[in-house]
């Protein structure tokens, strides 16, 4: 099949991915497995990723919460790096450190940055949202000491790595964030993965259209028929991406 543009995969060729984030997040593979291919193909597209810059990244970090709402929150912090230049195992290693750093610091981050990583119920916040509250925390110490002050206490922080993508995040505007979050959160209300195999289909039928036309222009030109044999196949390839992007069956339209 044809890959998604975007995904570098077609969804039906997301089988492995599903099963392996069902079972890290609580899921059922069947009940939830659009749901999940929905959500690589809105992150995919929300920070321009393939499938398998995703399933790297999410084999070394994945959200502590369960459910849809650890896809969400594993997708939108992955997304986010991968807009400040990180991305496949890169992202992966580096947002986990980030967050185990984190939960070993957290009293340090209290007093040298003045964030909670906790809410008030004492429970671990999301992932996103501990990421937003250290960038812009991060981003207040860079002024109050300067970039290489900064990243020297990030560093004793979170690690090298953790470090790394604290200040991958701390790049971005607020708008790109807020706009990354917002879109990688469509899988939860549109058919991101659908749209993307329409738009597949239809250009593949493009591309053969294309070589039609490019076939009879050379037949002009050259005043002479070519095969009909390639005239054929040319033509029933349109026709077949027609009717599969349209839903009719094969039979008798070719």
């Amino acid at each position: 099949a044809a890959g998604s543009a975007g995904l570098g995969r077609s969804a039906a060729n997301l089988g492995g991915d599903v099963a392996t984030l069902a079972n890290a997040f609580n899921l059922n593979a069947g009940s939830d497995g659009n749901t999940i291919i929905n959500a690589i193909a809105a992150t995919a597209t929300s920070a321009n990723l393939t499938a398998d810059n995703l399933a790297a990244s999410t084999k070394y970090f994945r959200s502590q919460q369960k459910g849809i709402e650890g896809v969400a929150q594993s997708f939108q912090s992955i997304a986010l790096l991968a807009q400040g230049g990180l991305v496949g195992s890169s992202a992966g290693t580096s947002l986990n450190a980030l967050f185990q750093q984190a939960i070993k610091n957290s009293d340090k981050l209290k007093e040298q940055l003045n964030v909670d990583i906790k809410d008030r119920n004492g429970n671990l916040k999301g992932e996103t949202q501990i990421l937003k509250e250290l960038r812009e925390a991060y981003l207040r110490l860079q002024n109050d000491v300067g970039t290489a002050e900064a990243l020297g206490t990030a560093t004793q922080l979170f690690q090298t790595r953790g470090a790394r993508a604290l200040t991958a995040v701390a790049k971005l505007s607020d708008e790109t964030i807020n706009r990354t979050i917002q879109s990688v959160n469509r899988f939860q209300t549109e058919d991101i993965a659908g749209n993307l195999e329409e738009a597949a289909l239809k250009g593949l039928g493009g591309a053969f259209l294309g070589l039609e036309n490019q076939i009879a222009a050379l037949q002009f030109s050259i005043g002479s028929k070519l095969s009909p044999a390639v005239e054929t196949v040319v033509r029933s390839g349109t026709k077949i991406i027609e009717q599969i992007a349209s839903n009719k069956p094969l039979i008798d339209s070719i």
